[in-house]
């Protein structure tokens, strides 16, 4: 993929984030209680800190191909995350397949609602460009204050340096904390 993205099929696997030491870029897996294949096409920080602790942890693509802020794509991640799950390493075709996207405004499966309390971060990123943190705050849509309260560690008197790994949101996916 140009892009993370996937509809779950053998020939368009869900795109997937992890540690590369566990997968290698391009490695295809099938999640049998998803029913989708996924490629690793991406990697995670906290996946990368995981595997370091012997735990083996992957992000699968969501979706919409927009950044989607709030508490309805945190909540359906939040429903579809296990703590233990069977995935297969190179599986092979022609296995059964849902190719529902997981989230589209909407999850596919129950998702009740999030409480966003605190500053627990729910989501955080490497910024691949130096900003001010009114512009990231502005790009993950918090207000600058919410901003502050979940990236403490920030000196924001400046520009933050592009590679610095910042909070996104809140355990809900913030939208907007007053």
């Amino acid at each position: 993929h140009q892009a993370a993205g996937g509809s779950g099929t053998w020939e368009d696997p869900v795109t997937f984030a992890g540690a590369e030491k566990a997968v290698g870029p391009g490695t295809r897996v099938y999640v049998p209680f998803l029913k989708k294949y996924a490629v690793m096409e991406d990697q995670c920080e906290e996946c990368e800190d995981d595997w370091k602790s012997g735990k083996w942890h992957m992000d699968i693509w969501m979706g919409p191909d927009q950044a989607t802020q709030g508490p309805g794509l945190i909540a359906c991640e939040d429903a579809l995350s296990r703590s233990s799950a069977q995935v297969w390493v190179d599986p092979p075709q022609g296995l059964e397949v849902d190719s529902t996207p997981l989230f589209d405004g909407s999850c596919i499966v129950e998702a009740p609602p999030c409480t966003d309390v605190g500053t627990d971060c729910g989501n955080s990123c490497e910024i691949p460009e130096a900003e001010s943190c009114s512009a990231l705050a502005d790009l993950f849509g918090l207000t600058t204050t919410r901003f502050h309260a979940l990236n403490s560690d920030l000196d924001c008197s400046g520009t933050v340096p592009s590679g610095t790994s910042v909070c996104m949101g809140g355990t809900c996916g913030d939208m907007l904390m007053v």
